[in-house]
């Protein structure tokens, strides 16, 4: 047999072992709630010094910086938390000079390789 045969056969030997029906899963982690954290009434976001936690029944997690426009801390504007771990969950966000904001039920399902991350508005309202 030529090289070239060679070459050939292996090629054969490989093909029936990619199945169209595998998926490539990417390899990060995504968080089961991100949380878009911003002032209700002037819209600017205010995550960077907000705070909060998620549950699901004894489960808890606090939220971390995600989101963020630009390279320092002043552009964040969400947090998340829960990484890949469906569940339903039941936020809160707290802030100095603004009312706590809490929400229930926000569900986050498992996906065909990461968690679907849920996504909620916190539009918090100033205290006083």
């Amino acid at each position: 047999m030529t090289k070239r045969k060679l070459a050939a056969i292996g090629l054969i030997s490989v093909i029936p072992s990619c199945r169209s029906d595998e998926i490539q899963c990417p390899m990060w982690i995504l968080p089961a709630v991100a949380v878009e954290i911003r002032d209700a009434h002037n819209g600017l976001a205010i995550a960077a010094e907000a705070r909060g936690v998620v549950r699901d029944g004894a489960y808890v997690d606090s939220l971390r910086p995600y989101e963020q426009l630009g390279h320092d801390l002043s552009g964040l504007y969400s947090r998340a938390a829960a990484d890949e771990r469906p569940g339903t969950y039941s936020v809160e966000v707290t802030h100095a000079g603004y009312r706590t904001w809490t929400t229930s039920g926000v569900t986050a399902k498992p996906g065909r390789c990461n968690v679907q991350t849920k996504r909620v508005h916190a539009n918090m309202e100033p205290a006083g």
